[in-house]
C-alpha cells in the first residue's frame, strides 16, 4: 500500500492528522532501515566476491611455479607426458580450486620403477616353469644364486649341447632328476662312479690295504733269517714261525 493511500484510508476513518503524520514517519524510518541493510549486505556480498577473486589469483601464481600437467585445456586434463596420445584425457574434478591439481593419473603412461637386476636370470631358450623348478631345486639343495653360480651353470649346460640334446631338453632332463647344477643327464649312475672312484694304491706285500704292524714283523723275520743263513745254531721263535712269509 502507498503512503498516499494509507493517508487516505486514516482521513476516511476520522483519525486525525497528528496520527497520520506520526504513522507516515514510522512508514519512512522502515523503508530507510531496510534500504540500509540491503547495502550493508551488498557491501558485504561485493568484499566477499573481491577477497575469493584475490585468493584465486594468489594461488593461480602459486601453482604457476610449481611443475605439472599443463592447464591450457579447460575442463580436461592431459596424461603426465606426451607418449600416450591414445589415452582419454581425464576430467577434472567438480568444484575444483586451482591450487589443488588432479591426483588421477594413467598409471600405464608412468614409467616403471627401476628394479634390481636378477643375478640368476632366465635364458631365452629356458621354458619359464622349468626355469621355476631350477630354482627351487636349488633353493632346497641350499645352492647360491649368485651371478658367479649363473655362468657357471650356463657354461657346463652349454658345454653339453649338441644337435640330438639342444640346452632346452638338457634342462628339462636335469631339473626332471631334482638336481640343482649342470650334470649330464645321459650318463648311468656306473659312469659317474667309475669318474669319482680315487686311484688305487699299489698292492704291497700284504694286498692293497697294508697293515704297517704285519709289514714290520715280515721285515723283522726277514732280517732274523739273513742272520740265521750266517749262524747254523739259531733257531726262529715260536711266534716268528708262526707268521706267514713273504
Amino acid at each position: 500500500m502507498k503512503v498516499s493511500e494509507l493517508m487516505q484510508a486514516m482521513s476516511d476513518a476520522g483519525a486525525p492528522m497528528e496520527a497520520i503524520l506520526i504513522a507516515v514517519r514510522a512508514i519512512e524510518e522502515a523503508e530507510q532501515r531496510a534500504g540500509m541493510a540491503l547495502e550493508e549486505l551488498e557491501a558485504k556480498r561485493t568484499a566477499a566476491r573481491d577477497k575469493k577473486r584475490r585468493q584465486r589469483s594468489m594461488s593461480r601464481d602459486k601453482s604457476d611455479d610449481v611443475p605439472g600437467p599443463s592447464r591450457d585445456t579447460d575442463g580436461t586434463v592431459p596424461g603426465p607426458s606426451g607418449d600416450c596420445p591414445d589415452q582419454p584425457s581425464l576430467s577434472r574434478p567438480p568444484n575444483e580450486n586451482n591450487s589443488n591439481p588432479p591426483t588421477h593419473t594413467h598409471p600405464e603412461c608412468e614409467s616403471p620403477r627401476t628394479r634390481k637386476a636378477d643375478p640368476f636370470p632366465r635364458p631365452e631358450w629356458a621354458d619359464p616353469a622349468v626355469w621355476s623348478d631350477l630354482l627351487k631345486n636349488r633353493k632346497s639343495k641350499r645352492l647360491t644364486n649368485t651371478a658367479t653360480a649363473h655362468t657357471k651353470f650356463i657354461r657346463d649346460l652349454m658345454a653339453m649341447v649338441d644337435d640330438e640334446w639342444p640346452p632346452g631338453r638338457l634342462l628339462e632332463a636335469i631339473v626332471a632328476r631334482g638336481w640343482g647344477g649342470a650334470y649330464d643327464p645321459r650318463e648311468t649312475r656306473n659312469d659317474r662312479q667309475s669318474q669319482q672312484q680315487p686311484v688305487s694304491r699299489s698292492a704291497g706285500p700284504r694286498g692293497e690295504r697294508p697293515n704297517p704292524c704285519l709289514d714290520m714283523f715280515l721285515a723283522a723275520e726277514q732280517e732274523i733269517r739273513a742272520t740265521a743263513d750266517s749262524d747254523a745254531d739259531w733257531q726262529p721263535r715260536s711266534s716268528l714261525r708262526a707268521l706267514p712269509s713273504s
